[in-house]
């Protein structure tokens, strides 16, 4: 019995698709299930899978070629008359983030480490300075050599994600006056909240607690006190859009190039919402399985950088958004700190955050006061009342 493969409604929004790639060609088995073809809409390359198992007898559409939705696209021979099944993706779940950095050391008071003045005594007195303490330098290892990418001396065509990515960002930089502004931060008291708090909460959501949660969460409650931040201008209309609900862009590292899934509503969601929709996003996003809807909406976007190791970045404001927050790598740092009105010198957890934003709207001093919003909510640590904590913890 033939089978017809038909085009699948790809979001609200979309009424047709361009078929990029074959996975299959005339002649070969497929499996129910198993991707058949990409379509990509917009910056989305869907796959669609098989309707049935049997053998594909014919194409419809060839690579290139726009197909409306519903149309057919292919025909399976089922071979023995079984009924189509529909498809059934499955969901996996995976962490977004590197673990955090462990507990810090005690502080080290000021005085301790440049050690007393000595007082009226113009050679000195018999207060000495504290020994240094020295310790041992490991013998430096030879570096593991790098492997040869396969794209050495070689010239390849531009994939259509690849150009929807690079014009898309072209467009944000030739019409918005962008510039980027940076801060830091001190996340001690919120990575030690985190160990205290992820074993439970992994038993309880079945997914790892990443940092991720926390700085999304505190980005939106800053939104809402800075609405400028979360805002559209009209082209031509010569008006601003101020929104009233914070979907927040999380860009993604993939094989085919950056996606940007939206978690929609993101104001409304604490700290385990947030978790479980940027794993499930993060994931299709790595499996090809984003929808258009998935990606469309955004009024902020947030880029974590640092989860590559970068300390900071200056992140490309997307069209139709005013700013795009970037968070950098969490490392251990000599900072000095305020302990019972004296200042010592500690390890801290620090982290930089850089706000790039359209100027058009958006004035320094918005970014400023934004981010240091952001720094207040998340060096005050207050999210235990959201996470599965011991009273003894």
């Amino acid at each position: 019995m033939a089978v017809s493969v038909t085009l699948p409604s790809l979001g609200e929004s979309v009424t047709e698709g361009t078929v990029t790639r074959w996975l299959k060609q005339v002649g070969d088995t497929v499996q129910v299930d198993e991707p058949l073809l990409e379509v990509s809409t917009d910056k989305v390359d869907t796959e669609i899978p098989s309707p049935a198992t049997g053998v594909l007898a014919s194409i419809t559409v060839a690579e290139e070629e726009n197909a409306g939705i519903g149309d057919e696209l292919a025909v399976i021979d089922d071979g023995a008359g079984a009924p189509a099944v529909e498809p059934t993706p499955s969901v996996r779940e995976v962490a977004t983030e590197p673990p955090a950095p462990a507990a810090e050391p005690t502080p080290t008071p000021v005085a301790a480490l440049t050690g007393p003045v000595p007082d009226g005594n113009p050679a000195g007195d018999a207060r000495t300075t504290p020994p240094v303490p020295t310790f041992a330098v490991p013998e430096p290892q030879p570096p593991t050599p790098a492997d040869a990418s396969s794209l050495r001396g070689r010239t390849v065509g531009m994939t259509r994600i690849r150009k929807v990515i690079g014009d898309s960002m072209m467009k944000a930089l030739h019409e918005q006056a962008q510039l980027t502004t940076f801060i830091e931060v001190d996340v001690t008291r919120l990575m030690r909240l985190r160990a205290r708090a992820k074993d439970a909460f992994a038993a309880r959501e079945g997914i790892k607690l990443s940092p991720m949660p926390f700085f999304v969460s505190a980005a939106v409650q800053a939104l809402k006190a800075h609405p400028v931040l979360n805002a559209r201008i009209n082209e031509g209309e010569g008006t601003i859009t101020y929104f009233d609900v914070e979907n927040v862009g999380i860009a993604v590292d993939t094989a085919k190039g950056l996606m940007t899934p939206v978690i929609k509503g993101a104001g409304d969601l604490g700290i385990a919402g947030i978790a479980r929709r940027t794993v499930e996003l993060a994931d299709k996003a790595r499996r090809g399985g984003l929808t258009p809807d998935d990606v469309a909406g955004a009024t902020f976007t947030i880029s974590n950088t640092g989860s590559r190791g970068a300390l900071f970045d200056t992140v490309v404001v997307p069209p139709n958004q005013v700013a795009i927050l970037g968070i950098g790598a969490t490392v251990k740092k000599p900072a000095v700190v305020e302990v019972a009105g004296e200042a010592v010198i500690g390890i801290r957890d620090m982290v930089h955050l850089s706000l790039s934003y359209d100027h058009r709207l958006v004035d320094g001093a918005d970014a400023a006061r934004y981010l240091t919003a952001v720094r207040t909510i998340l060096e005050s640590a207050a999210f235990a009342g959201d996470l599965p904590l011991d009273a003894d913890s």
